[in-house]
């Protein structure tokens, strides 16, 4: 994507509220950007949604488990976007 853009992805279990979710995409992307020399991120673009799987082989119910994309632009210094808040590691 660039050096200054990255895709985190997540895929929690039956049991992931949608807060939990939240705040593991927000700790995932507050370290990758820490770790890539940068202070702050803000959230390009972000997907959510359930994604149906039923085990290789086999019949029966759809497990359901919540998915989501995002995509975060890191920033060495706050700046003023328009689509949505800054994000401070």
């Amino acid at each position: 994507m660039g050096n200054d853009m990255y895709a985190v992805k997540f895929q929690g279990n039956g049991n992931t509220r949608p807060d939990k979710q939240l705040i593991l995409y927000a700790s995932c992307s507050a370290d990758l950007t820490l770790e890539k020399g940068y202070k702050f991120f803000s959230i390009v673009e972000s997907r959510t949604g359930n994604q149906g799987y039923t085990p290789s082989g086999t019949y029966g119910p759809i497990s359901s488990h919540p998915a989501s994309n995002m995509t975060i632009k890191m920033l060495h210094e706050k700046q003023q976007m328009k689509q949505r808040p800054m994000m401070q590691p």
